[in-house]
């Protein structure tokens, strides 16, 4: 990872820790395109997990998206994850 961006690196820290909480039961996939549940674009999501997470009962899908924020999130911050995670076909978000 020498010479990455820091985002590319907290991306891929994210996606170490999910795949290693996952277990055996659940796909983890990094920089993921997932169809967008209205215009069927694809979107893309840092980290996309799909089975049943970490001994859930319930199997089901989750995008997450990575940020590494210096400051406080506002509320601007989470209405666009809100905008994005809603048309997005998953069944859960992340952030």
């Amino acid at each position: 990872m020498a010479g990455e961006r820091d985002w590319k690196q907290y991306e891929n820290q994210i996606y170490e820790r999910l795949k290693e909480m996952a277990g055996e039961d659940a796909a983890v996939e990094p920089d993921a395109s997932l169809p967008g549940r209205f215009s069927r674009v694809d979107r893309q999501v840092d980290v996309h997990v799909r089975g049943s997470f970490a001994g859930a009962i319930a199997s089901g899908t989750m995008a997450v998206d990575c940020k590494c924020f210096t400051r406080k999130v506002n509320v601007k911050d989470v209405e666009a994850f809100m905008g994005s995670s809603t048309t997005s076909a998953r069944t859960s978000g992340s952030w």
